[in-house]
Parts: structure tokens; C-alpha cells; sequence
């Protein structure tokens, strides 16, 4: 770490490092009005345990999506030297979004620590929204789920 002064005082700042995100994920028709969406996504900082999320949504109508997912630790790497004791369970989610509108999904999750960090904390709640911009003239060819 580095570090600068200042009005007497010492701050420590965090160095710049490279992370690496990959995901992917895919919708499969269950019936008319169900899709199953499972998807991942890959997280690394090559300092530990690389982070690897597993979600799934079931969508209903298209108009509401019910879901959860697993976050967990693999290793991937030769981190020897790195501090490897980390867990590797880490969290757990539940969530649902509403389609308010053709533009417009707004979401809850909570999310519940797995680690042993769930002494320390109780969980912690998200609201997310997500808002669909067209440009004009151009039509859509198949909806976008990711």
C-alpha cells in the first residue's frame, strides 16, 4: 500500500491491480408463459480465491422474474504466497423484479452472508433499477434479458 500526508495526518491508499469478469448465461423456454434464465459470473483479482456466482431466474409472463444465487470461492490459480484462508462459501441471494414497464424492471435482493462474517452482520438489502433506452427508429429484433 501506499500512502501520503496530509494536515498532519497519514492515509493509507490501495494500489491499482487488474480483475478479470467473465459471464454468461442463456434463457431456455419451459412453456409458453416460463423461462428458466440460469446464468454465472466469473470474478478474479489474482490475490485469492477467485468468486464465482450462480444465479438462476424463473420468469413468469415475462413480468415478473423470481430468483436466486450463490456466491462461492474456487481456486483457479497458483496464488502460492497469496493468503489463500479465505472461505470458500461466501453468500447467498434471493431476489424478484417487476417489469413496471416495457422500459423500466425494478428489483429487490437480499442478500445473506454464508461466511463466517454472518456473526458480524445480518444481511443486507438491494433495490435495483434497471431502465431500457431504444434509440429511435431502431426496432428490436429479440428481447434482452442480460
Amino acid at each position: 500500500m501506499k500512502g501520503f500526508n496530509w494536515n498532519d495526518d497519514y492515509f493509507r491508499t490501495l494500489e491499482r491491480n487488474p480483475h478479470i469478469y467473465l459471464g454468461a448465461g442463456t434463457v431456455v423456454n419451459l412453456s409458453e408463459h416460463f423461462k428458466l434464465k440460469p446464468s454465472f459470473l466469473w470474478k478474479d483479482d489474482f490475490k485469492g480465491p477467485s468468486n464465482v456466482d450462480l444465479s438462476c431466474f424463473l420468469m413468469i409472463h415475462e413480468l415478473v422474474w423470481l430468483g436466486g444465487s450463490y456466491r462461492t470461492g474456487i481456486r483457479i490459480w497458483d496464488a502460492s504466497g497469496k493468503n489463500m484462508d479465505l472461505t470458500n462459501r461466501d453468500a447467498a441471494s434471493a431476489m424478484v423484479e417487476f417489469m413496471a414497464a416495457k422500459w423500466l424492471r425494478i428489483g429487490y435482493a437480499y442478500d445473506f452472508t454464508t461466511s463466517g462474517l454472518r456473526n458480524y452482520q445480518s444481511g443486507s438489502h438491494e433495490i435495483s433499477i434497471s431502465l431500457f433506452m431504444p434509440r429511435r427508429g431502431v426496432r428490436e429484433v429479440s428481447p434482452r434479458y442480460f
